[in-house]
C-alpha cells in the first residue's frame, strides 16, 4: 500500500537554499529512522515468542511520531520521535486520560 507524504518548505533566497535542503534531509531522515523502528516493532508484535502484544499497543503512527500504549490497560504512553539534531530517538512519557464525566452543558445568561 502506498501512502503519500507531504512536507512543506519555505522557498528561501538562493543564498539560503542550503537551509531548505537541510530541512528536507532532516524530515526524510526522521521518516527513515522511525519507519525502521516501526517495521521492527511490527515484526515483534506479530511474533508470539515474547507476548509483546499483550504489553504494548500502537495507538498512532504518522511517519514522524509513534505513540505507544503500555501497561495493564495500555493507559500509560510513550511518544517516540527521531531528533535530527541529536541523532537519537526522543521519548516522552505520559498517560491517556479518558474523561469519566460528560461535560455539563454551559448555562447561557441573557
Amino acid at each position: 500500500m502506498r501512502r503519500p507524504l507531504i512536507f512543506q518548505y519555505n522557498l528561501l533566497s538562493a543564498d539560503q537554499v542550503s537551509r531548505t535542503v537541510d530541512a528536507m534531509l532532516n524530515d526524510w531522515g526522521q521518516v527513515v529512522h522511525l519507519y525502521g523502528l516501526v517495521d521492527e516493532l511490527a515484526e515483534e508484535l506479530r511474533s508470539d515468542k515474547r507476548s509483546l502484544s499483550s504489553m504494548v499497543a500502537v495507538k498512532s503512527y504518522s511517519y514522524n511520531r509513534l505513540l505507544l500504549g503500555y501497561g495493564p490497560d495500555k493507559g500509560a504512553t510513550v511518544t517516540v520521535q527521531w531528533n535530527s539534531l541529536t541523532k537519537a530517538f526522543t521519548l516522552v512519557f505520559g498517560e491517556l486520560t479518558l474523561q469519566s464525566q460528560p461535560l455539563a452543558p454551559e448555562k447561557v445568561h441573557p
